[in-house]
């Protein structure tokens, strides 16, 4: 809503007055504010030193009860605990100020309670502050609060000495206030302070605790700063204690007077305000009549410029002054649209105004032509001529120079015509600039031009620079006289010459060699003389001055009058074909002889199934000439089975995947039996479809024998030949699973004393004894059984097919026998034991172990035979 000035000139006024005042009553708050809270603070300070002192005077008087109460409890009396409990119960001072009353042995071990505890667990309390400070010699002793061991509840203990006639401590005589109960100390955390202050008491030191508040949960817990910020705080110490009285006064209440001062001020202003408002309008209302009537004439000129205007010009007050100087800038006004209107008639571009909802407020006559329409179509908008598939994008490009407040420049398409005439397609570009008034933006004036002849040539030209810039061929243009003026950038590449480079005086010979330029004069150009075109093989120079072999065309441009303008060459440079061609011979060449030189076996086999290639490999292993193969099945060649080329891998290769395969033992060669390894490879061609199959074979017997070796070595111990742990996990393995009849045993043995050996006569004599030792066993088992060396002097025998469990047995008894027997180790005799766990399993008492359950049975057994002293054997079956 538009302002006039006198009400802006009223408010100002007023403001002012509100202003003044304000600033007078500002000042005299804040002195009242400081004077109420200093008055509000000496009272308070006044209550809470009263208080306190109230407090301290309650102390001394619970102080004076109990150290009555104390006088009547001597070593009699605690001698005697029915007399003492009396003694309590008649302490009626104590009785009616304290919560309990207890004591408490010069030990710190707690004697009796009044009223008595529910349990009778002993409680010592000598690590009581209270307690150490009677013992120290202090008369009366007030502690911290705590949680009371005897009552486990919220309390501070005063306490007291019980002393004998001759001044001898006989105990601790404490009274209890639980600091939750309605006592002095819970009387005055519910206490008010006016309407919504209250008392807190806490600890004073380094860590403060709550001992009275209001809020019950708080108690014990540390104490933080006394109310919130703006609150009035007093703080006065407590005699008899070490404690802190505070009085906290909320800032609401000490606020509240002030509040209500600044109330009424607040209502006197703005009566005040509202007073000069009024006054200041009526004034300035009368004052501005002749600005008002000069306003209402404006606004009638510029609601209709061509009116002629209605103005008081000979007044001699400063609306004549207005007057005349606003009808001299209307005629300069009307005289700058006539020029500008004259301009816009006469000039050949579209000349446009639009406001910022895109509706056009002016077009000229050339605008119209141009989009063949007429004025009252134009005031749909500029966007309703345009084709619907480019309105959107015409309106967001609108959208984002309203937001943005810049400029737009695009080319639009558009259908223009109709009726009888027909229609055509229009190409005008469109240049739009923001019409700034004041800094704020008020619309759009523009420019349209035609464009649709320059345009369809510009993309002619587009399109063929496109091709040529875009091609591998090299395109060049000369004059007659051989000077070149035009290179694309394959061919500048080509030549070494840069993309920007000027061409300066370059010829067209300084691109070919010698010869070349001599082939050119007497076969190329008058070809192309006679027949406006040749086309043949060429040679180029490239940049590092090196023959290229090129496709070359040379065309003759004619003028209107029949005479050769310029000379246009499209050269292929097809020295990658050449090579390539040459590649191609030396790589089949080379693939000949690689495939003659591998030992092994390549073949290809079409889909078909027939040899198409085979080297002489496959001669001499299948004793056939390559020419008796190829053209012929496999099956022709070898047969339906038995061969390198299996049946079921041949399916899956002509399925497309890649396989590897080994042959079994004794496949028939002409070289005798082999052992092959075979890869087969799909064979496709470039459209990916499946053309046969290419198979490599090696020979690897020699390999596979090797292999059999080093597996036989690594399950033998190679010290006394027989198997190693290795080659026993495998046996018994086997065994286990082949196990139908009959009885198992395995048999862990460990010689004994054989370390001295070692230690006296050498690690050589230890090895000949453990040959000599590992012989002996062999004599004692038979040719089915298994003897093995664990490792160190650690052997074991696995025993097969037993008819019964006694022989396992007996067959341990010889073990220690044997090892018993000394051993001649170069003409020294030694002697040493062997300790045997023997482990059986049946098949037919149920499932056999496994390997590992039957090992660590024969194991357990082993050292419980050399703990029962060795040279000796213990058996037992497994599970037993």
């Amino acid at each position: 809503m538009k302002v006039k000035l006198e009400i802006k000139a009223a408010w100002i006024g007023a403001a002012v007055v509100v202003v003044l005042i304000g600033l007078v009553g500002s000042f005299q708050h804040h002195h009242i504010a400081r004077d109420v809270r200093a008055v509000l603070q000496t009272q308070q300070d006044a209550l809470g030193a009263s208080m306190a002192e109230s407090l301290g005077d309650k102390l001394e008087m619970y102080a004076a009860v109990l150290e009555q109460g104390a006088t009547a409890i001597d070593a009699t009396v605690l001698a005697d605990t029915a007399q003492l409990r009396r003694a309590l119960a008649r302490a009626t001072g104590v009785r009616a100020l304290f919560t309990g009353a207890f004591v408490v042995l010069p030990d710190g071990q707690l004697l009796m309670t009044e009223p008595p505890r529910p349990d009778d667990k002993p409680i010592n309390l000598a690590d009581r502050d209270y307690f150490q400070a009677v013992l120290a010699g202090r008369a009366v002793s007030l502690s911290a609060p705590m949680v009371a061991r005897a009552r486990h509840r919220a309390a501070v203990v005063m306490a007291v000495p019980l002393r004998a006639s001759d001044g001898r401590l006989l105990g601790v005589l404490g009274g209890g206030i639980e600091i939750e109960r309605d006592n002095l100390l819970g009387r005055l955390g519910s206490l008010p302070v006016g309407r919504g202050g209250h008392y807190e008491v806490v600890t004073q030191g380094a860590d403060p605790v709550y001992i009275a508040h209001p809020d019950r949960s708080r108690l014990l817990k540390p104490a933080s700063a006394a109310g919130h910020p703006g609150d009035l705080v007093t703080t006065k110490p407590v005699r008899r204690a070490d404690w802190a009285l505070r009085v906290v006064l909320p800032a609401a209440e000490v606020e509240a007077p002030i509040h209500a001062a600044q109330q009424r001020l607040l209502l006197q202003l703005t009566l005040l305000g509202g007073a000069s408002a009024l006054i200041g309008w009526l004034a300035m209302r009368r004052l501005l009549r002749p600005l008002t009537a000069l306003h209402q004439a404006m606004r009638s000129w510029r609601a209709s410029p061509g009116q002629p205007l209605r103005l008081r010009t000979s007044l001699p007050d400063e609306r004549g002054e207005l007057a005349r100087e606003f009808e001299a800038l209307a005629r300069d006004a009307r005289q700058r649209e006539a020029e500008l209107a004259a301009v816009s008639d006469a000039s050949p571009l579209g000349l446009f105004r639009a406001g910022i909802d895109g509706r056009l407020s002016y077009v000229n006559d050339a605008y119209l032509r141009m989009h063949g329409v007429t004025l009252e179509e134009v005031r749909a908008g500029r966007a309703m001529l345009m084709p619907a598939e480019q309105r959107e994008a015409a309106l967001q490009s609108w959208h984002d120079a309203v937001v943005h407040g810049h400029g737009f420049s695009s080319v639009r398409r558009l259908q223009r015509g109709g009726g009888a005439r027909g229609t055509s397609t229009a190409t005008l570009a469109v240049r739009c600039a923001p019409l700034v008034v004041d800094g704020r933006l008020e619309g759009f004036v523009g420019t349209v031009e035609d464009v649709t002849e320059r345009t369809a040539a510009e993309d002619k030209l587009m399109a063929v620079n496109a091709i040529f810039d875009a091609t591998t061929d090299f395109v060049v243009q000369a004059l007659p006289d051989g000077r070149i003026t035009y290179m694309n950038p394959a061919a500048r590449r080509a030549a070494g010459i840069g993309l920007n480079e000027p061409l300066g005086e370059r010829q067209a010979s300084d691109f070919h060699p010698a010869w070349a330029h001599e082939r050119f004069r007497k076969e190329v150009l008058p070809a192309v003389l006679q027949r406006g075109v040749w086309v043949g093989d060429f040679v180029l120079l490239d940049g590092q001055g090196q023959e290229r072999p090129i496709s070359h065309m040379v065309l003759a441009h004619h003028g209107a009058d029949g005479r050769i303008r310029h000379f246009s060459a499209v050269m292929r440079d097809v020295s990658a074909e050449r090579q390539a061609e040459q590649e191609q011979r030396r790589q089949a060449a080379t693939l000949r002889s690689m495939t003659e030189a591998i030992p092994a076996i390549m073949l290809a086999v079409g889909a078909d199934g027939r040899f198409r290639f085979v080297n002489s490999s496959f001669e001499r292993w299948h004793g056939l000439a390559r020419g008796s193969v190829t053209g012929r099945t496999v099956q022709e060649v070898l047969g339906t089975d038995g061969h390198l080329l299996q049946q079921a891998w041949v399916a899956r290769v002509l399925a497309g995947d890649t396989v590897r395969y080994e042959t079994g033992e004794g496949l028939c060669t002409a070289l005798g039996p082999r052992h092959l390894m075979v890869n087969l490879v799909p064979l496709r061609l470039d459209d990916h479809t499946l053309d046969g199959y290419v198979g490599v074979a090696y020979d690897i017997s020699d390999r596979k024998e090797q292999e059999a070796r080093l597996e036989a070595l690594s399950r033998t111990d190679p010290l006394t030949g027989v198997l190693n742990r290795a080659g026993l996990q495998q046996r018994l393995d086997q065994l286990l699973q082949e196990a139908r009849s009959g009885h198992l045993a395995l048999l862990y043995i460990d010689l004994d004393h054989f370390k001295p050996v070692n230690d006296q006569h050498g690690h050589p004599a230890g090895d000949a004894l453990l040959r000599q030792f590992a012989q002996r066993m062999l004599a004692i088992v038979r040719p089915t059984d298994t003897v093995a060396r664990l490792g160190g002097d650690e052997f074991a025998i696995l025993l097969t097919h037993l008819r019964e469990r006694a022989n396992a047995d007996r067959v341990a008894a010889k073990v220690v026998q044997a090892a018993s027997c000394p051993f001649d180790l170069d003409g020294t005799f030694v002697q040493v034991g062997a300790s045997v766990g023997v482990a059986v399993a049946s098949a037919a008492e149920g499932p056999m172990p496994d390997a590992a359950t039957l090992i660590a049975q024969a194991d357990m057994l082993l050292y419980r035979a050399k703990r029962a002293g060795g040279s000796r054997h213990m058996a037992e079956a497994v599970g037993a």
